[in-house]
C-alpha cells in the first residue's frame, strides 16, 4: 500500500512513468467510493483508494468551454459496488465524480484532475454500463425561479396540480411479451396514448419494486422508455399511472383540471400580437 501526501499548493504536474488514475464518487446518500487502477491500494490524506479496474474513462471531446465537454466512463457491474438493480434504481444518477492522476513515485506531488462533474445518461449493456459526465458548469444552468411557459410547470398529481394520484392509478398483468421493454396486457381498455409520459411500477417478478417511465401506450401494448430492465415474464403484475404531456388541451379534456394549469398556454399568441 502506498501513501500519497497531497500538497495544497498548485504546482505543475510533470510527466511520469509511474502514475495512477484515481476515482472519487460521492453518492446522493452520502456514501463515498474511491478507486484506483494502480496495482495496490493508495492512501491520499488518510483516504484509501481501492485498487480495482472496474472503471475506465474516455475523453471523447475536450473543449475549453466546460459546458461543452463530452466524456464517457465505463464500468463493470458487480455485486460489491455497482449492482445492476442499484443502477436501474438510479444509484449513480447525477452523482459527483472526480477523476485525477497522481505520481506514485513522488509522494509529495499534487494530483492532476483529469475531469470532474456529474454522472448521467447511463446505459447498460450485457454486464457493463456506460455513462456521460456533465460538467460542473451545467449545474449553474439549473433554474432558480419560474419562467413563462406554454407547458404546465406542476408535476402530475402534486400539490399544485391538485389531482389525486389514486384516481389515475390502475393495476394489470403482463399477458404477452413483445420485447425486453414492450409488453401486452389484454385487459387494458383505456384509449390509446392514455399512459404516455406516465409511470409503471412492477409489483411482482424480478423487476418488483422498480419504476419506469412509459414511452407509448397503443392497442394494449405498453412500451417503456428504458430497455435496461430485468427480463419480463408473463404474469408479472404492475401498477400504472396515467401520463400527462403538460399541454393545456390535455389538462382540460383529459383531466378536467384547467383551473390548476400552471402555465401560460396563450403566451405565444400574445407575443405575436405585440
Amino acid at each position: 500500500m502506498i501513501k500519497i501526501n497531497e500538497s495544497t499548493k498548485n504546482k505543475s504536474f510533470n510527466s511520469v512513468n509511474n502514475y495512477a488514475i484515481c476515482w472519487y464518487i460521492q453518492l446522493l446518500n452520502g456514501e463515498k467510493l474511491r478507486f484506483t487502477n494502480y496495482d495496490s491500494d493508495i492512501i491520499i490524506k488518510e483516504r484509501t483508494y481501492i485498487a480495482n479496474t472496474i472503471l475506465t474513462y474516455k475523453s471523447v471531446e475536450k473543449n475549453s468551454e466546460l459546458s461543452k465537454e463530452n466524456n464517457e466512463i465505463f464500468g463493470i457491474i458487480n455485486d460489491t459496488y455497482f449492482k445492476q438493480e442499484d443502477i436501474i434504481k438510479g444509484k449513480l444518477n447525477n452523482v459527483y465524480v472526480e477523476i485525477f492522476l497522481i505520481n506514485a513515485s513522488d509522494l509529495n506531488s499534487d494530483k492532476l484532475i483529469i475531469n470532474q462533474g456529474y454522472i448521467n445518461n447511463i446505459k447498460i449493456t450485457d454486464n457493463k454500463f456506460v455513462a456521460n459526465i456533465s460538467s460542473i458548469q451545467n449545474k449553474l444552468n439549473k433554474k432558480i425561479t419560474y419562467s413563462f411557459s406554454q407547458h404546465c410547470r406542476a408535476q402530475f398529481c402534486d400539490k399544485k396540480c391538485a389531482l389525486e394520484e389514486d384516481n389515475y392509478t390502475f393495476h394489470g398483468m403482463i399477458t404477452k411479451i413483445i420485447s425486453n421493454n414492450i409488453f401486452y396486457d389484454s385487459k387494458r381498455n383505456e384509449e390509446n396514448f392514455y399512459f404516455n409520459f406516465g409511470k409503471i411500477t412492477f409489483l411482482s417478478g424480478i423487476n418488483s419494486g422498480l419504476c419506469f417511465q412509459i414511452k407509448n401506450f397503443i392497442d394494449n401494448e405498453i412500451e417503456l422508455i428504458s430497455s435496461h430492465i430485468y427480463k419480463l415474464k408473463i404474469g408479472d403484475r404492475y401498477s400504472i399511472i396515467a401520463g400527462c404531456d403538460k399541454y393545456f388541451s390535455s389538462c382540460t379534456t383529459k383531466f378536467g383540471n384547467a383551473l390548476n394549469f400552471r402555465g401560460e398556454p396563450y403566451i405565444s399568441k400574445v407575443l405575436t400580437c405585440l
